[in-house]
């Protein structure tokens, strides 16, 4: 028996769809799997269109039938086109946030989590409050990743939404967790002079002492140039630091 496998838009998102000649037995078998549903409008059967889903289909299917002949080829074409059209408005965003002058840091995580989103939502092409709670308690909160990060993940993809207009709610709805609140582990000078004796190489040695006595960020320190240390002031300059600004720090 030949069953086609092809993907289509129905309800504004994709989907994969099977078609074949009738048979009670095959249809009966098809109405056990999980989230599938039928279409009057197409009549045919149908699953969100996922990798998972399509590999669901196909050993579901070759359950009942172990002659199963599967007509693939429109449905491989397909999920090409759902990658294409997720690296699409991944590159668009991407010139969005340029536009707006973010950071390139900035620009390198809000892209990564608006990538992982779209690829735990693959085929959607608008999406519900309840998509993005999934997202966060599957692949932030289920992976036990920081508050911090959690936080990040909302403004990326409030951001994404602002740009694309792909979201089906208010985007003031949508919540970032509190920051956690922690005291801070402070060295004394003695553990500070410690850690400087075990340190043998000069330059991290270096690198240690400067963050240390001038309260550098990490990323503030490797950006650091020649010309912006004034020994004479004993004064160093951080240039475009976090909230686009210059400030100066104490060489000590």
């Amino acid at each position: 028996m030949q069953v086609t496998i092809f993907g289509f838009q129905h309800r504004k998102s994709m989907q994969i769809g099977t078609r074949f000649t009738y048979n009670f037995e095959l249809k009966e078998h098809l109405k056990k799997l999980e989230d599938i549903h039928w279409s009057k409008t197409h009549s045919c059967f149908y699953l969100a269109a996922t990798p998972l889903n399509f590999e669901k289909l196909v050993v579901h299917l070759q359950q009942i039938e172990k002659d199963l002949v599967l007509d693939l080829p429109s449905l491989n074409d397909f999920l090409d086109n759902m990658k294409g059209y997720s690296n699409l408005h991944i590159v668009n965003f991407r010139h969005y946030l340029k536009g707006k002058r973010y950071s390139q840091s900035t620009i390198k995580t809000y892209l990564s989590f608006t990538a992982d989103f779209l690829m735990f939502h693959t085929g959607k092409m608008t999406f519900s409050r309840s998509d993005v709670e999934r997202f966060m308690e599957s692949e932030i909160a289920g992976n036990k990743r920081s508050i911090s990060t959690h936080r990040q993940a909302i403004s990326a993809l409030k951001l994404y939404f602002e740009f694309s207009d792909q979201a089906e709610f208010d985007l003031s709805t949508l919540h970032r967790p509190k920051k956690s609140k922690y005291i801070p582990t402070v060295l004394s000078k003695e553990e500070v002079l410690d850690l400087l004796r075990l340190t043998r190489n000069l330059k991290h040695r270096c690198v240690i002492a400067l963050i240390y006595s001038s309260g550098l960020r990490i990323g503030e320190l490797v950006s650091l140039e020649l010309r912006d240390i004034d020994i004479d002031r004993k004064q160093i300059l951080v240039r475009q630091s976090k909230g686009r600004k210059d400030r100066y720090v104490m060489l000590a």
